[in-house]
């Protein structure tokens, strides 16, 4: 299996269109179609669908597999390559998978410090949930991941970010529950709410909720609370999350405070037995000095 051959496949996926791919990989036609034919051949399976004159393509059930591993490997290498770089300035990408938290604004100023100090450093920001940033660890595509529900972090090393989450409930401030001051598990049975599809936040609220979770009605699942909060704005149901992650200061949502409080801590972790590039432990020094400062 050719990297070359993959990110050709790679491209040919986002731009949907053999064409435009070959235009862009600096290709012909009939080669960028002919490498596609014989990873195909390679795979034994179909990849893609052609629409009319081979142009324009969508990819089967296989494909979007391979596209997704084909992405992985294509970071991986680049990683590597980074990593074996003889270059004697400090350079390359650091990876890092990060939950919603505030605490990302303390690995914000440990970015720009290193930036400041070392301009060949940049940073590839990757915002999801707890398990495919541990996957992404796992696999060597993230040298980071931040972590804020409860997760087994046994295999890991770890670093404390000194920031805690409290658990909330975003509202319109026309819902009766805008007038309380805090919320108990009583007072939302009744009220239509999105939460947090992740394992260990389903987990933090059912146990919030106790027995009353059973009653609970639930209008949506996310990932990400962005679009849920804008759903909320519509009036779909009310959104269960961090404060502070959703902007209140315009006058449609209003955050209230769990009761009892739901406070999480923040960790950073990466593998233990992996050896941190030079960008990547500049990154860490920086961030370990940031804290210490933050902390004073």
């Amino acid at each position: 299996m050719d990297l070359r051959v993959l990110k050709y496949f790679v491209t040919v996926a986002h731009e949907e269109c053999i064409t435009t791919a070959a235009d862009k990989l600096k290709l012909t036609q009939p080669t960028l179609s002919r490498q596609l034919k014989e990873l195909e051949n390679e795979f034994g399976t179909q990849l893609f669908i052609r629409g009319s004159r081979s142009r324009c393509i969508t990819l089967t059930p296989k494909g979007i597999i391979l596209k997704r591993r084909a992405e992985e490997l294509l970071a991986l290498a680049e990683k590597t390559c980074q990593e074996l770089s003889a270059d004697p300035e400090i350079s390359g990408t650091v990876y890092m998978g990060l939950a919603e938290t505030q605490a990302v604004r303390s690995i914000g100023r440990a970015c720009r410090l290193v930036r400041e100090k070392y301009p060949k450093v940049d940073f590839n920001l990757y915002s999801s949930d707890s398990c495919e940033v541990r996957e992404g660890l796992e696999k060597g595509v993230l040298d980071f991941g931040l972590f804020c529900v409860e997760t087994e972090l046994k295999d890991y090393e770890t670093l404390k970010i000194p920031y805690k989450n409290h658990w909330g409930v975003y509202v319109r401030h026309d819902s009766p529950l805008s007038r309380l001051k805090k919320v108990r598990p009583e007072d939302l049975v009744n009220t239509p709410l999105m939460l947090s599809a992740q394992g260990g936040s389903r987990k933090i609220i059912s146990q919030w909720f106790g027995s009353l979770w059973d009653s609970v009605n639930i209008a949506a699942w996310f990932n990400l609370i962005y679009n849920s909060s804008e759903m909320a704005k519509e009036g779909l149901g009310a959104v269960i999350g961090f404060e502070g992650l959703v902007n209140t200061d315009d006058g449609c949502l209003k955050f209230i405070p769990m009761e009892p409080d739901l406070p999480v801590s923040n960790i950073l972790a990466w593998c233990k037995n992996s050896a941190l590039s030079q960008s990547a432990s500049v990154f860490l020094e920086t961030l370990r000095k940031v804290l210490g400062d933050e902390i004073d």
